[in-house]
């Protein structure tokens, strides 16, 4: 008897956690450009984008930059990967995650995912930009980050955040923050 109940637990556990969610918020203070696009005129110069350090768990850094360099009105043509450019930005990324120490877990862990797991995360880009020739413009460093909650409970926000659009979201704005930031300085000037 006591066996069956033991098999239950372990068995409902498992369905129920495999089925919880993931709920994501934003806590950092980057902020949208005042106009967006950027419109520069005439003149316009071509860029091509370059991830360097990019952690691989991070997805579509390279399609959020793109966006953000296009939608800005300030290049006649972008470009990823190495090419032959006016300009070139080359993005290093990182992420940091807090760590979940095991007492962190324990919580969670017996009360059945009911109480969620907690964890901080911050993305640091970091953009240099370089002329045709290679010489180094500029440097511009934007972070932000966003908490993560993982539990049972959490099912019910799955819809509205997924952890991927936190993330691409929290990309996007970043490139944009740091090309406003090098428009302001005047690093995009021919």
């Amino acid at each position: 008897m006591i066996r069956r109940r033991i098999i239950f637990v372990l068995v409902v556990w498992m369905s129920l956690s495999s089925f919880g969610g993931c709920a994501s918020f934003r806590w950092g203070d980057t902020e949208p450009p005042a106009s967006w696009p950027l419109s520069k005129g005439q003149g316009k110069q071509s860029i091509s984008l370059l991830l360097i350090g990019a952690s691989p768990y991070i997805e579509g850094l390279e399609e959020s930059a793109a966006k953000a360099y296009k939608e800005s009105g300030l290049f006649s043509d972008v470009k990823t990967r190495a090419s032959e450019t006016d300009l070139r930005a080359e993005v290093d990324v990182s992420m940091s995650r807090s760590e979940t120490s095991e007492s962190d877990v324990y919580v969670p862990v017996l009360t059945l995912f009911l109480f969620p797991i907690i964890q901080r995360n911050e993305i640091v880009l970091r953009t240099t930009l370089k002329n045709k020739e290679g010489q180094e413009l500029g440097v511009v460093e934007k972070k932000d980050g966003y908490t993560e909650l993982d539990g049972l409970l959490m099912i019910f926000f799955m819809p509205f955040k997924w952890p991927n659009t936190i993330e691409s979201n929290l990309l996007y704005d970043l490139n944009r923050a740091t090309i406003s930031q090098a428009n302001d300085e005047g690093l995009f000037q021919p």
